[in-house]
């Protein structure tokens, strides 16, 4: 997930999000990072679907979005191993193991 040298934790400084943000909303978070990398949301999307062998839609990004929807267990566990490890990181938190810290979370 770098880009031109730039790697999430950059990106999440230059942008100025904080922790409250993150887990204020997790789906607007994890696409404006992905976004940010260099990545369209139709590429993230499929990302994600890759991820977890789900079939999400734009329309159901959309839905998470607005908070109509929550995304279930494993579209928040995808996007929090995806993201947590650059930006734990960058918080100065040292976690061995990102996806157990993932899995407990959700």
């Amino acid at each position: 997930m770098r880009d031109s040298g730039r790697n999430v934790a950059q990106i999440w400084r230059a942008r100025n999000h904080t922790a409250l943000a993150f887990v204020t909303n997790l789906t607007a978070t994890w696409l404006s990072l992905r976004e940010a990398a260099g990545e369209t949301r139709a590429a993230a999307l499929r990302g994600l679907n890759s991820a977890t062998g789900c079939a999400y839609t734009n329309s159901r990004l959309n839905e998470w979005l607005r908070g109509d929807r929550q995304p279930d267990r494993a579209a928040r566990q995808a996007m929090l191993r995806d993201i947590l490890p650059e930006m734990l990181t960058d918080l100065g938190v040292d976690p061995t193991d990102y996806t157990s810290l993932a899995d407990k979370l959700t």
